[in-house]
């Protein structure tokens, strides 16, 4: 029997223990796996349902993303890359002027897309700043029963009471007022008024209860103001001029950013124009090559060459392919960088070609005038200044910091009581019952030991900004000095190759009539046609550095916006000189700012030189 027994303990104590496992299971195992399956289900869905509408500018951020949304449309895989030494059929055109590529820079470059975000958000922190001044009101009430058990003679009306039962209505717990409404001022002080009205009825009510129920209403106004730390309009707004540095600091990264973008896409522009100039002189050297060498094979085939003369045109031809495939190579590259920057897709099918033509004037540049511009128009210096003036609110903020906080209040109010709402109403605005009252507080911490570093670090953290700026302009001015240099030995580099280019030709057109004479050799024919070859694409590139270093002179003296004919809207809309400037909303509601680029008129003169010093000779 005892053997039974603990048999069937036994089995009741594992049946007991299963039945925890499958509870602790079932509270605490099941849910989790049920909350990962919904949270991945929630992901998929929510990931599908992505929708990046809201996106200013282009709203394809990838050429790789698919087009539709569903999810049964596969992943759509990127083209393989085209071979740039493919000649049998040549790709469309994209003829591309200087004002559209500039045009799709601004408003298609992924980075601009991104950076436009913060000057909307820094304008918000405006808004937030200054709502601290903006009235606000509360309502409220509390019912509240009490039923208490009476413990001695003197809480109870008479003898058999055993409870005193109290009904009570009014503000609520933590608040002095039904309704408030308060306001902060610019002067730092704080204005409030109240009214309130309080019930109270108690059972049993007792013989010394002149009113039961009892209504109590009162309404007062009351206004509290700091003396010393706090007080004034230059304090109490310091956050708020704080938060439009901030957001013209933003403004300026913006612009900054854009100036950027504009002159790296300026000059890679000019880096494809000269790319393929190169090429199509290395092609023109390829066709030279390759009619020499079949008039040499004509001639074998005649008995008016030999073998040796044939193999020495087809070398130099292969030389010339080479040279083109090079070409080629520095094409694509300049067009995937510029591609890049545009925001258009790295494979389309089509090949740009530049249309603007190119700058072959000399430019005027003016040291002492570059420098004050530089001064005046670079954002960086405007970017540092605000940063410096925001230090200076810092500090401002941290000295006011250092005063005790010494703050007065008064008050007035009206009160009246009786046995309903209406009576009681009447009684407080009879204005029988007033009360007022007045006080000073004076609060300090002892040692005022954290005020003081707050301080120091403003006046540290102010002195970091002085020397920044300092930085700024000393490498404002080391930029705007290798500027110069660039464009003046650019001009020279380009007057020089334009020269050698045209003694090359002299020589070359030379020597060719004097091999079809028959008094020059094959061989020396062609190594003058490779010398002829170098000076074409040489004088042709250093047009195109020409132009890259007017953009990089440009842009280091603050002006490449003005030259590229783009407008960027000021960072105060005060400074906006325009017609249309009385419609231009001011304030944190102002439409931010995006740059708009307008039609440059071609210049004549220029495109005319470019056409005798590019065209086919």
């Amino acid at each position: 029997m005892e053997a039974k027994r603990r048999i069937a303990d036994a089995r009741i104590s594992s049946a007991f223990l299963f039945g925890l496992v499958c509870t602790y299971v079932f509270l605490f195992v099941c849910p989790g796996c049920r909350s990962a399956v919904q949270t991945k289900q929630l992901t998929a869905e929510s990931e599908s349902r992505i929708d990046d509408s809201f996106l200013p500018g282009p709203q394809v951020l990838s050429p790789y993303r698919a087009a539709s949304s569903s999810q049964s449309t596969p992943i759509s895989i990127p083209p393989k890359p085209s071979s740039t030494s493919t000649y049998s059929e040549a790709p469309p055109e994209w003829p591309l002027s200087m004002e559209e590529t500039l045009a799709m820079a601004v408003s298609s470059n992924r980075e601009l897309i991104v950076e436009q975000f913060s000057p909307q958000i820094d304008r918000q922190q405006i808004c937030l700043e200054e709502s601290v001044f903006d009235p606000s009101i509360s309502l409220g009430g509390q019912w509240a029963e009490n039923n208490s058990q009476v413990t001695n003679v003197t809480q109870g009306p008479g003898v058999g009471v055993t409870s005193n039962l109290s009904n009570q209505f009014g503000p609520p717990k933590g608040v002095s007022d039904q309704a408030q409404i308060s306001k902060r001022l610019q002067t730092g002080g704080n204005l409030s008024a109240g009214l309130t009205s309080n019930y109270q009825f108690s059972d049993p009510g007792g013989s010394f209860l002149l009113f039961n129920p009892a209504v109590r209403s009162t309404a007062h106004v009351e206004i509290s103001h700091p003396l010393l730390r706090g007080a004034g309009v230059d304090v109490t707004r310091i956050r708020i001029r704080m938060a439009e540095d901030a957001c013209a600091g933003g403004h300026y990264r913006l612009e900054i950013k854009v100036r950027q973008i504009v002159s790296r896409t300026a000059s890679t522009y000019w880096k494809l124009f000269g790319t393929r100039a190169r090429l199509a002189s290395r092609e023109k050297g390829v066709e030279e090559a390759e009619l020499i060498y079949r008039q040499e094979s004509d001639k074998l085939q005649l008995g008016e060459s030999s073998r040796p003369e044939v193999a020495v045109a087809l070398s130099q031809t292969e030389q010339f392919r080479v040279s083109r495939a090079q070409a080629q190579r520095d094409v694509a590259d300049a067009e995937r960088e510029l591609r890049v920057l545009i925001g258009a897709p790295l494979e389309d099918g089509k090949k740009i070609i530049p249309t603007t033509m190119p700058v072959l004037d000399e430019r005027d540049v003016d040291w002492d005038q570059a420098v004050l511009a530089a001064s005046h128009s670079r954002p960086e210096i405007k970017l540092q200044n605000s940063s410096l003036h925001l230090a200076q609110l810092r500090k401002l903020s941290s000295h006011d910091g250092l005063r005790p906080d010494v703050r007065a209040y008064a008050g007035w109010g009206l009160s009246g009581t009786d046995d309903n709402l209406n009576r009681s109403f009447r009684t407080m605005t009879s204005g029988e019952y007033q009360n007022w009252w007045t006080g000073l507080v004076y609060q300090k911490q002892l040692g005022g030991r954290s005020a003081r570093s707050l301080d120091e670090q403003a006046r540290l953290n102010l002195a970091r900004e002085r020397a920044a700026s300092e930085i700024v302009e000393q490498d404002i001015y080391q930029e705007l000095h290798a500027a110069h240099q660039r464009i003046t030995n650019a001009w020279e580099i380009m007057q020089l190759s334009s020269d050698r280019r045209a003694a090359a030709t002299e020589v070359v057109e030379s020597r060719r009539e004097m091999h079809s004479l028959g008094e020059m050799s094959l061989q020396d024919y062609l190594l003058a046609l490779s010398v002829w070859e170098q000076p074409i694409a040489d004088q042709r590139q250093a047009v195109a550095e020409y132009n890259a270093a007017i953009v990089n002179w440009e842009y280091a003296k603050g002006s490449i916006l003005e030259y590229q004919n783009i407008d960027f809207p000021s960072a105060n809309p005060a400074d906006e000189q325009s017609a249309a400037s009385s419609e231009t909303p001011s304030g944190p509601d102002r439409v931010p700012p995006v740059p708009r680029v307008t039609a440059k008129p071609s210049n004549g003169d220029a495109a005319r030189n470019d056409r005798e010093e590019f065209g086919d000779r």
